[in-house]
């Protein structure tokens, strides 16, 4: 259910993020599809969806952010408004100023019941 404070922050992180942000492309994750004996492993899809988006320009992460294993020193955050039509999620690829980077971690930034933003965590 969408409350006032959705009716008000999500719009407002998606005009701050578009006004500010950069361009981007997520790639979704790609999983294997079937088996195959012919080439001796699994069978990758032949396509991946794809999506521009606006994120925020890449930040070092900080301190808190480092957890040793998923998220550690060197790795870049970027956010994402929760008002844009995908879902990101661990695995996915992003393209941003040229540079591919695999998203190791997903923080969804909730204003009542809806996604205001996603905090992506992510490694060259």
């Amino acid at each position: 259910m969408t409350t006032a404070l959705d009716q008000k922050m999500v719009p407002a992180v998606l005009e701050l993020i578009a006004r500010l942000g950069v361009s981007a492309t997520l790639e979704e994750a790609q999983s294997a599809t079937a088996f195959n004996p012919s080439l001796g492993g699994f069978e990758m899809p032949p396509t991946a969806a794809f999506a521009t988006v606006t994120a925020t320009p890449l930040a070092p992460v900080t301190k808190s952010q480092v957890d040793g294993d998923t998220v550690q020193w060197g790795d870049a955050v970027t956010y994402l408004a929760g008002a844009q039509t995908i879902t990101p999620k661990v695995g996915c690829h992003v393209e941003v100023n040229g540079q591919r980077f695999r998203v190791q971690r997903v923080e969804a930034y909730y204003s009542g019941d809806s996604v205001a933003a996603w905090g992506l965590f992510l490694r060259a």
